[in-house]
């Protein structure tokens, strides 16, 4: 919750089987604007797709299924996608589902200087996003509608985007970036009041106001 408190009345958990059968088609060399319109066009398609990404090298889209099926959809879906270029295929369950925890973990930031921001856009505003924002390093997910930005340390990005519409959250730079910028995307006014309202009902002795932004 990064110190915003919640109150949970109800909750539901569903259980999924596990898929039979996995494949990742790979787009290489596209850049953001091609790979968002490549992304779009996969998740747009009759073909079921689960996973979209872009890691900034390779555009990754995701079938899961019964064998045939993936290995099918698989096939057609590279048909729908051979304007941007021609998909590799990569049809070991083991190895499509690495690539899919890699985009998960955000592993291309592990390791590498800077602070990490996670954006939640229109998939049709990234690539403008993407340019304002200037950032080392990118990944895009859920066909563009999220963005992992890696950017230098105290960087405001929030002001660096200027007006937009989404929500920009902070999630790794040092405590005093954290303070300074506030780790959550800032709340309207009413919102604002509301939230401070339910806070000292909930909260009165302020134990949840670490990260609040």
């Amino acid at each position: 919750s990064r110190g915003r408190l919640g109150v949970l009345t109800e909750v539901a958990v569903k259980v999924m089987p596990e898929v039979a059968a996995e494949a990742t088609l790979v787009l290489s060399g596209l850049d953001a604007r091609a790979a968002v319109a490549a992304m779009a066009a996969g998740l747009s398609s009759p073909f079921e797709v689960t996973g979209a990404a872009h890691d900034g090298a390779r555009t990754l889209i995701r079938i899961e299924g019964f064998p045939d099926s993936v290995t099918y959809r698989a096939a057609r879906l590279a048909e729908v996608l051979a304007r941007w270029g021609t998909a590799e295929v990569v049809a070991d369950r083991d190895e499509s589902r690495a690539i899919w925890a890699r985009v998960r973990d955000v592993a291309s930031v592990h390791g590498r200087p800077g602070d990490v921001w996670r954006l939640s856009v229109r998939p049709s505003s990234a690539p403008e996003m993407l340019d304002r924002a200037g950032a080392d390093r990118v990944l895009i997910d859920w066909g563009g509608g999220l963005l992992w930005l890696l950017v230098p340390e105290g960087t405001d990005l929030r002001a660096r985007l200027g007006t937009y519409v989404g929500h920009a959250t902070l999630v790794r730079a040092s405590e005093a970036t954290h303070v300074a910028l506030g780790t959550q995307e800032p709340e309207a006014p009413g919102v604002a009041a509301l939230t401070a309202g339910l806070r000292q009902a909930f909260d009165p002795r302020g134990l949840f106001v670490g990260g609040g932004g």
